[in-house]
């Protein structure tokens, strides 16, 4: 069904309305999905926000998973491995230039036994 044919099945239910409450209902929810959902916080909320872009705004951010990790009070983990080391390899993957190592048999996967 087209836009046009819905607007016009609405109009055609409103007018069919004999509930004045359910008219002032329908009036509410139209005026709302005028407003924007940042008026209806409270003034801490709005401030929150506003201090939140502006510290974006300076490049003062975390990452995602930093943020749970404060959020739930937990450490998070750091890798162990250079981060040098980690995009060679990562790299090296990417063009399937790697030889998968099998930690129970370390020399024979490097063809060195």
């Amino acid at each position: 069904m087209s836009l046009q044919a819905e607007k016009l099945k609405l109009v055609q239910a409103v007018l069919n309305i004999d509930d004045l409450g359910l008219i002032k209902e329908v009036e509410t929810l139209l005026k709302k999905r005028d407003q924007d959902w940042f008026d209806d916080l409270s003034e801490d909320q709005q401030q929150s926000i506003i201090r939140g872009i502006a510290q974006a705004d300076k490049g003062e951010t975390i990452t995602h998973k930093e943020a749970i990790a404060r959020a739930w009070k937990i450490s998070v983990e750091t890798s162990p491995y250079d981060p040098d080391f980690v995009a060679m390899v990562k790299k090296a993957e990417k063009r399937g230039n790697f030889t998968e190592i099998d930690p129970n048999n370390v020399w024979g996967s490097l063809k060195l036994k």
